[in-house]
């Protein structure tokens, strides 16, 4: 039923995640984007036990997005975390949300709001992180910048980056590139940036294919 729900939300991303959960990729979960929440369902399936967490970070709210203008209001954010709270409660996962953009969550909440877990706070450390936001370049630097003490070797980031007809797909290619290069923290945590596209429609068949 878990996977049943978060397919019908978001195809694409749970097939990604499913392969994530098959080649071992645990550990405490950021996504910054939540829009029905299909993805966090499925990354729930990426948090073991109960000393491990997930968080969601989504202003929602009715303002337009700079991505294509779209608006989704309060009454949609209502039935995602209807469904997300119960899936939590459900899995005995620890999943918090923070309605806020991710600059706020990253300036406010990152240095003065640790997780409290087993009667003691702790400071926020995430092994798996989906930036899945509003796809734009300059927002994507911010967020990858601002991951800087959240993170460490082994830690896999995954970046969303369709351009929803902005500008050429290949240019947006090249741009989140030079954004990655110029994130400071990356090289010397040796990590790198591949680019993987595919059309919709059967993504675990081609990450398979491609690892």
């Amino acid at each position: 039923d878990h996977w049943a729900t978060a397919k019908a939300i978001s195809h694409s991303h749970s097939d990604l995640l499913e392969h994530m959960i098959e080649n071992g990729t645990p550990g405490n979960v950021l996504e910054v984007g939540t829009a029905g929440g299909g993805s966090a369902l499925a990354l729930m399936a990426l948090v073991p036990d109960e000393t491990h967490y997930i968080v969601t970070v989504d202003p929602w709210g009715d303002r337009p997005y700079q991505t294509s203008g779209a608006r989704y209001g309060n009454n949609f954010q209502r039935g995602a975390l209807a469904v997300l709270g119960h899936w939590a409660n459900e899995a005995h996962v620890n999943w918090w949300h923070y309605k806020m953009d991710s600059d706020d969550f990253f300036e406010y909440i990152v240095p003065h709001c640790g997780p409290w877990l087993n009667g003691r706070k702790e400071n926020w450390f995430f092994d798996t992180v989906f930036l899945d936001g509003e796809h734009t370049v300059d927002i994507v630097q911010r967020e990858l910048n601002a991951l800087s003490g959240t993170i460490g070797r082994g830690t896999t980031i995954f970046v969303d980056n369709a351009n929803h007809a902005q500008h050429d797909a290949s240019q947006s290619m090249q741009e989140m590139l030079t954004a990655w290069t110029e994130t400071s923290w990356a090289n010397g945590l040796g990590m790198s940036c591949s680019f993987t596209s595919f059309p919709d429609g059967d993504v675990l068949a081609e990450i398979r294919n491609r690892t």
